[in-house]
């Protein structure tokens, strides 16, 4: 029993190092996954930011930034004189039920002074929110000369952009269109040569083979001819061998007759 668990101990430690060196893998694993998606990451800004240099769109980059800090900043400025305006459209309220009131109490009462220094500090406080205000509204009206201002500067610079790019592309596409031109004319040049030679090596074998006909026609005809001649010239061998057996007979028989006549006559 002793054995037993003593084994069981044993595996459980081989386990549990096998375990924790499997993690210390993984965790190297991601850590080298981190590391190269940090660095691709930090390659494709920086590529970016070159192609940006390079086209010249950083600078747009940097006045549509500005114009987006001025939106912010104006936005901010007139929910501040939103707020201002409604503070002293309620403290003319307030003044105008002060006066209403003011209009109802007599001087001689105590309350009247109380009302009237209500409307001196209320008074006070109106003037110094218009003032708050007027200033304001000042800022907001420079900050949106200004934004109009950076607007323009933006369209500018980028009509001005678009216009270069216009002029780089178009040269780029007439050069591309140029450098296309050639190199279809090139390969179209190739390719008629090729069909030049082809057709020149065609025309060379086809006459090649109509000359080995003909010249196999001629032989042929030739060995006709020498056959007909040969047989031409056996025929007359044999029509020779005919006709002086029959020239020899009838010589014998002429031979033969004026021997008889010859005798007769005797």
């Amino acid at each position: 029993m002793l054995i037993s668990s003593s084994r069981l101990v044993h595996r459980t430690k081989r386990l549990f190092h096998v375990t924790k060196s499997f993690n210390k893998q993984l965790e190297t694993k991601n850590d080298v996954k981190d590391k190269y998606k940090e660095k691709l990451m930090q390659i494709s800004a920086f590529t970016v930011e070159r192609y940006n240099q390079i086209i010249g769109f950083d600078e747009i980059d940097k006045e549509y930034r500005k114009v987006t800090a001025l939106q912010e900043e104006l936005a901010k400025i007139q929910g501040k004189r939103t707020n201002l305006q409604l503070q002293i459209n309620q403290i003319q309220k307030n003044l105008t039920s002060l006066q209403s009131q003011i209009q109802d109490c007599r001087r001689g009462e105590a309350r009247y002074i109380e009302l009237m220094k209500k409307e001196f500090e209320v008074i006070q406080e109106k003037n110094n929110l218009e003032e708050k205000f007027d200033i304001v509204d000042q800022n907001e009206r420079e900050l949106f000369a200004h934004l109009q201002a950076k607007i323009n500067i933006l369209h500018e610079k980028s009509r001005t952009h678009t216009k270069q790019w216009g002029v780089i592309t178009s040269i780029l596409g007439a050069t591309l269109g140029v450098i296309c031109t050639g190199i279809s004319a090139y390969f179209r040049n190739n390719d008629i040569r090729r069909v030049q030679q082809n057709f020149q090596n065609q025309f060379k074998e086809q006459i090649a083979i109509i000359t080995s006909d003909m010249e196999k026609i001629t032989k042929g005809y030739t060995d006709l001819i020498e056959f007909l001649q040969q047989k031409e010239i056996v025929k007359e061998t044999k029509n020779e061998k005919k006709e002086s057996w029959a020239s020899y007979i009838g010589k014998k028989t002429v031979a033969v007759w004026r021997w008889c006549t010859f005798q007769k006559s005797s």
